[in-house]
């Protein structure tokens, strides 16, 4: 699994929005299942077992999760065995 980390939610939009208008983010998808940190905290159980989901899949050469520093993902997941 891949992690990548922004500094503030705002950044990773315009980021993630950027990469789809240059057709980089359908790219990446060929290869990776993309998973995104929502900004409800409520619904993060569900990106972390999407994440998890598609790192197990055969459908996808791994996942790569897309977070914000000091948000959920960078201090709720535990990814020592991937």
């Amino acid at each position: 699994g891949m992690l990548v980390f922004f500094p503030s939610y705002s950044v990773m939009s315009q980021c993630i929005a950027a990469w789809k208008a240059k057709g980089i983010w359908e790219r990446i998808g060929q290869y990776k299942g993309l998973v995104v940190e929502p900004t409800n905290a409520a619904a993060f159980a569900n990106s972390a077992n999407e994440f998890k989901s598609k790192l197990d899949s055969p459908e996808y050469n791994g996942a790569a999760f897309f977070g914000v520093c000091r948000g959920k993902a960078s201090e709720a997941l535990d990814f020592s065995d991937r």
